[in-house]
């Protein structure tokens, strides 16, 4: 429901922009014209993308044409009052807006979608007012903005960044290992652990390769024993069939069926793997 709701916002505050600019036109200088024509066509499409990828799910196509179809006529309507360049410059900037937007909504589908959402939203909304404000001060290429204007902008990306660690128990324990802060220091979320059989002095444990990654993605093994890794693969063109783990010097791609990876003894400590464009992600706890 939220992704639908914000992209009609997307399609309203756009339209209103783009009608103000037709409005505005007749003080706007080419030059002005391209970079308003840029800004509007790159910032809508990378949102309407970014909302589209994670409709999308895993799908990369769909998004990824859809938000670059619908950024080349925002870039083109906004551009078309002053010239053509700075129609080019914003069916250009649109293009790439599009693109970019749909591989960042695919890329975070499973790791908390509505946080990068309601970011860009903002960022959105910020852009679109500060473009409002030029063009309503007749986009001068030498308006600056006023001293008070950094109450508008700095304070709700501080507020964002407070409210997305308080509620984001994955995020928040994510940037407590940037800051080293002891693993079981924060609790995480939404993770799936591990059965560990041990069969003849060797410790197993059956991985499924799902669309949305991989199950269980929490391991919890003993230091000092050899690992087995089986994991069933049920569809190679999923992502997660690349499997990288710089920590484990692994590197494979896992066939359709049963992979098995061997791993000698490992010291107590965290373990992470992941798919080659990092969406999917799983981890080895060994214990003392």
């Amino acid at each position: 429901m939220l992704p639908y709701l914000l992209l009609a916002v997307v399609v309203i505050i756009t339209s209103y922009i783009i009608i103000f600019t037709y409005r505005q036109k007749e003080k706007v200088t080419c030059t002005s014209g391209m970079m308003i024509a840029m800004t509007v066509a790159m910032n809508a499409g990378f949102y309407i993308g970014t909302i589209l990828g994670v409709l999308g799910q895993h799908r990369m196509t769909e998004p990824t044409v859809f938000a670059v179809i619908i950024s080349l006529i925002i870039g083109y309507l906004t551009g078309r009052p002053f010239s053509i360049m700075a129609v080019l410059d914003g069916m250009m900037a649109g293009v790439m807006g599009g693109m970019m937007g749909a591989m960042l909504g695919v890329m975070v589908f499973n790791q908390s979608p509505e946080w990068i959402l309601l970011l860009m939203g903002l960022l959105f909304l910020l852009f679109k007012f500060l473009i409002w404000l030029w063009l309503k001060n007749g986009a001068d290429e030498h308006f600056t903005l006023s001293p008070r204007m950094i109450w508008l902008i700095i304070p709700p990306l501080l507020l964002f960044i407070g409210l997305f660690l308080t509620f984001s128990d994955e995020s928040r324990e994510e940037v407590a290992n940037w800051c080293n802060i002891p693993a079981g220091f924060l609790q995480k979320q939404g993770e799936t652990f591990g059965d560990v059989q041990i069969k003849d002095g060797i410790q197993e444990v059956q991985i499924q390769v799902l669309p949305n990654g991989y199950t269980p993605n929490h391991i919890e093994m003993k230091a000092g024993l050899p690992i087995k890794l089986r994991f069933i693969n049920y569809d190679t063109k999923n992502c997660a069939s690349h499997l990288v783990s710089k920590e484990l010097g692994i590197e494979k791609f896992l066939d359709l069926g049963e992979t098995v990876i061997e791993i000698p003894p490992l010291k107590s400590g965290t373990y992470s793997f992941h798919c080659e464009m990092n969406m999917f992600f799983g981890k080895l706890v060994i214990q003392p």
